[in-house]
């Protein structure tokens, strides 16, 4: 890529730590100062520019080594504009406009972005250009800042943003790729709880409200006091460790960026994309200083305004020559630089098209895994089928900030059989949730727990519109649990169970989960049917078991201030209803444990339809295992037991061996054979007797019937078709398996010595 490396990162650290020195200095004063600007100017005027020697120029295309005529004429044109540029304003910057590629030959930074757009989904949007290039690695190939910006620029412009590379200043942890002390992307924001007006007050307190308020009152004011204190010095102990040092070198730090215009792609508002860190940041940031230049693939722009209060005051309307001066003018850019991309056919001949690989685009990390520290948090990446869990992401938070005391660990997961998509464990409570996509067994959805042993508490989420029951959530205590239902025809909508204490019997502990536990009140709840009267629509029903009662509550009734109730004793058909017209959910809860411990122990990965590649690989460890569990299977052990399995073989036992073992295939395929064309008869004898039933009562025969005959013929000719083809295909494989077999004898280590 012809881009210009930054500055070597030794040359700042030696002039920081100049800087350092000459800072803590006592003597000295504004004669002082002016000589380090001076020192600083001069050696940063000292800098020299120059490509990676890394890159083998014999390697790379034609274009690399060699620039095309338009592309000297558009040198020459910058050349000019530059000069123009340096005598009008001599105390600027001087821009990048032709810098050395690898090859060590100029080039016009407009003409190395190419719009390009590779056939990968997540390239499609902003969001997914700018991971990809934030952790991309691609075997040796490295780059700065502005490369990076280059590639990302040329894949935005191929999705269709209006994009543009910007040359300029931002802060220290900008450009170094310093990100200890911004906030993790993947945290999820607390949401505040709103109060609401209206709610429903509690009861009345008969105890002296005063003397209750005056109590709480001096409490809570010495407790908010004590939390005050511990909270400012905690504050002021965090800001002063989190509190940057001076950076001397700040507003001289050059970095590249890209900046996304709005309009194309729906963009409401420009924005910058960061391409170190893959972030996007609004053009009012005070992480970017200032603005030297900005360019694409078809023009050329220096900018006039005034960057004293960083970017937070420009405008970027490029048709203003006031504020944007442009280098190219008019149609002429877009001709010019679209002409200096053309090739001609023997060019084309000569380079080769180098495309992003399936397997660099899926390693992306430095040995497929990438560590990010963020504040109070770290990032672990993963490739995918890297991890056997098919782990792709794991955040870990702290309480503290020098990351040692963890809070919580959450992991994505991608491609798993079980449809696990994430897990979050927190390390004070033990508390772990695990989230599915649709698809999995019993429609699970999301499941919280602290341990996998069953009667324990836990909370199980479902997709109800994938189940019988439209179950939706399940919360399991050691004493009850509740099911919670949603748009069930029947209006129930609440079922709660009690557990009465558990006596366990004395048998084996294999038989300890046939154990069923002992149901003490069962309650359920049921929403309005309008299609009833009030009166007789059931709103709760309780089954007491152990007073054999079931208590029943009808809905309101509009006129009515009390809802109808009744309760009835010896009601075994109800109770029967009760226990028996649901699964147990002692059962279902157990089973899905089980088999939550099952898919934990043998974990699995799915591999897409449209991975070839992968599914190449796997084709043939397939064809692998088969080979060797067919070199494990000993086709001469039966025979060999007849002979008492002897430790060596004669000649005549060879021979007889061989023999018996091929005349053995030969019956073998001679039944086959038989079989199948003894199934062909039968099939085709049928057809024959039910055509004959056909004839003779074809008149009498009404609408149905025949149309049940026709279906028939038709099933019974496909049939016949399919058994017709077994049969030929038999005979064709028939010589070529005796074959193979008499073949696979002849190569048999035991047997080669005697047959040759």
């Amino acid at each position: 890529m012809e881009m210009l490396p930054e500055v070597e990162p030794e040359l700042e650290e030696a002039e920081l730590q100049e800087e350092e020195a000459e800072q803590e200095e006592e003597e000295g004063g504004e004669d002082g100062g002016l000589s380090e600007l001076r020192e600083l100017e001069e050696t940063l005027a000292k800098v020299q520019i120059a490509p990676s020697a890394e890159a083998d120029s014999s390697k790379l295309p034609v274009s690399y080594r060699e620039n095309s005529a338009k592309e000297k004429l558009l040198q020459t044109m910058a050349d000019n504009f530059n000069c123009q540029y340096s005598y009008l304003y001599p105390d600027r910057t001087p821009l990048l406009l032709c810098p050395l590629n690898e090859c060590g030959v100029q080039k016009f930074v407009s003409t190395t972005l190419r719009p390009t757009l590779l056939p990968y989904p997540e390239i499609y949007h902003w969001q997914g250009c700018a991971n990809v290039i934030s952790i991309i690695s691609f075997c040796c190939l490295k780059g700065t800042c502005f490369e990076f910006s280059t590639l990302l620029c040329s894949l935005l412009l191929g999705a269709g943003y209006n994009a543009y590379c910007v040359s300029g200043y931002a802060m220290k942890e900008m450009c170094l790729l310093n990100q200890n002390r911004q906030e993790c992307p993947l945290l999820k924001p607390q949401v505040k709880e709103e109060k609401r007006k209206y709610t429903v007050k509690p009861p009345h307190d008969l105890y002296s409200r005063f003397e209750k308020r005056q109590e709480q009152n001096r409490q809570e004011e010495a407790r908010v006091a004590l939390l005050s204190q511990q909270q400012e010095a905690q504050r002021l102990q965090e800001v002063e460790r989190e509190r940057p040092p001076p950076d001397p070198l700040l507003g001289l730090r050059v970095h590249c960026w890209v900046l996304v215009l709005s309009g194309n792609r729906e963009v409401p508002e420009n924005f910058f994309i960061d391409p170190l860190a893959g972030q996007s940041y609004p053009t009012t940031s005070e992480k970017f200083l200032g603005i030297e230049s900005i360019w694409n693939h078809q023009n050329y722009w220096v900018n006039m305004q005034d960057c004293r209060f960083g970017c937070t005051e420009m405008t970027f309307d490029l048709g203003n020559p006031v504020k944007w001066e442009y280098l190219l003018r008019g149609s002429t850019s877009h001709n010019i630089l679209l002409n200096s991309d053309t090739k001609t056919q023997n060019d084309q001949e000569d380079e080769e098209e180098e495309d992003v690989c399936t397997q660099y685009m899926e390693s992306r990390y430095p040995g497929g895994t990438k560590l990010i520290q963020y504040r109070q948090a770290t990032v672990e990446k993963f490739a995918p089928y890297l991890m056997k869990d098919g782990l792709i992401t794991r955040l870990t938070t702290y309480n503290d900030l020098d990351c040692t005391h963890p809070n919580t660990v959450t992991e994505w997961y991608k491609d798993r059989h079980d449809h696990l998509d994430e897990r979050e464990l927190e390390k004070a409570t033990g508390l772990t949730t695990e989230h599915f996509r649709p698809g999995r067994s019993y429609a699970l959805k999301c499941h919280r727990y602290v341990t996998l042993i069953p009667e324990t508490e836990r909370q199980m989420d479902f997709y109800s519109r994938f189940r019988v029951d439209d179950l939706a959530s399940r919360v399991e205590t050691p004493s009850e649990m509740t099911e919670t239902f949603e748009n069930r025809p029947d209006f129930l909508y609440h079922r709660q169970v009690v557990y009465d204490k558990q006596v366990l019997p004395f048998e084996p502990a294999e038989n300890a989960k046939q154990v069923r536990r002992p149901i003490k009140k069962v309650v359920e709840k049921f929403h309005r049917d309008h299609s009833k009267a009030a009166s007789e629509d059931v709103a709760k029903r309780v089954f007491l078991l152990k007073e054999d009662q079931i208590q029943v509550t009808y809905h309101l009734e509009e006129d009515r201030s009390i809802p109808a109730w009744r309760i009835s004793s010896n009601l075994v058909t109800g109770r029967t209803h009760s226990l028996h017209s649901w699964p147990p959910p002692f059962r279902l809860v157990r089973a899905i444990l089980d088999a939550r411990q099952q898919e934990e122990s043998g974990i699995t990965l799915q591999i897409s339809i449209y991975d070839t590649a992968r599914n190449e690989k796997k084709r043939l460890a397939e064809e692998e295992l088969l080979n060797k569990e067919e070199k494990e299977l000993d086709i001469l052990a039966p025979f060999l037991a007849k002979l008492g399995n002897p430790a060596s073989l004669t000649r005549e036992q060879v021979q007889q061996l061989v023999a018996d073992c091929l005349a053995e295939m030969k019956q073998r395929l001679v039944d086959r054979a038989n079989l199948i064309q003894a199934r062909f008869e039968k099939e085709t004898q049928e057809l024959q007797q039910k055509q004959q039933w056909y004839q003779k009562n074809q008149l009498t025969m009404a609408k149905e019937d025949e149309d049940a005959y026709l279906a028939y013929c038709s099933d019974a000719m496909f049939r016949i078709h399919v058994v017709k083809l077994r049969l030929n295909r038999h005979k064709d494989k028939a010589p070529q398996m005796y074959l193979a077999l008499r073949d696979k004898l002849r190569r048999d280590p035991r047997l080669i010595q005697h047959l040759w």
